[in-house]
């Protein structure tokens, strides 16, 4: 599977291709884990059984505990009551089943992960200085459009969350960082936070309810669907994306 997902263009950490004779396991696996926008959990007997598949997986739900989708999980010749006794939390998250083929869990991950482009640049991109060049006071409309264009290619999506969040941009710039954070996907709270906040314009809500619908955040559509305080025509919106 790690073979299939990096033929798909995706960074793939994975300890069989990461570590070397005489590599310490544990700290690579915190590198692996911080370094990580997701975690692929194959929840197996052999998964249950072991320690360190069990640490790996506490340090996934740490950070999911900011609010966004991090796990995405794998069942393997496990039943819904196994993983229940094990984790009610794990258990109710949508999850795919090996069964049905490593190709088709590929697709799934990269459907679930919306494939976020990944630019060999990224590395070398200094995202805060383009940040500060979109919202500075003194650069000219041509200079701030090239730094948030790269900020976009390069994915660079805690910098584009302020942008949307400057209320001194003009409205085009943060339209599209928001068009671009609501295309990756992984910012789930945040996007919530948007369709929720009383600062949100109608078609802010509307870019960042899309971008949650398109990654099946079954969590905080729900929350906008019970949300009685939204517009009537968005909680709709939810429920009917909640139903397919």
């Amino acid at each position: 599977m790690a073979n299939k997902l990096i033929s798909k263009d995706l960074r793939v950490w994975y300890d069989k291709f990461t570590l070397t004779l005489g590599d310490s396991l544990r700290r690579s696996i915190d590198i692996g884990l911080a370094r990580s926008r997701y975690g692929v959990v194959v929840l197996s007997d052999n998964f249950f059984e072991k320690e360190w598949p069990q640490k790996e997986l506490d340090g996934l739900i740490s950070r999911e505990r900011e609010g966004d989708k991090v796990i995405l999980p794998i069942w393997h010749n496990v039943t819904e009551k196994q993983v229940r006794s094990y984790s009610p939390i794990l258990a109710s998250k949508v999850a795919i089943s090996s069964e049905k083929g490593v190709d088709v869990v590929v697709d799934e991950i990269l459907r679930a992960i919306k494939k976020p482009r990944i630019s060999p640049f990224k590395e070398d991109v200094d995202t805060k200085r383009l940040s500060a060049i979109v919202t500075g006071a003194f650069e000219d409309v041509n200079t701030k459009e090239a730094a948030l264009t790269t900020l976009i290619r390069v994915n660079a999506i805690d910098e584009l969350k302020k942008i949307v969040r400057n209320a001194w941009l003009p409205r085009a710039f943060k339209v599209k960082a928001l068009e671009a954070i609501a295309k990756d996907g992984s910012a789930e709270k945040f996007l919530n936070d948007v369709v929720t906040s009383a600062w949100s314009e109608g078609d802010f809500r509307e870019i960042a309810l899309d971008g949650l619908i398109n990654v099946h955040s079954t969590k905080y559509l729900i929350d906008i669907m019970t949300n009685t305080w939204l517009d009537s025509r968005l909680r709709k919106k939810a429920a009917e994306a909640l139903k397919s």
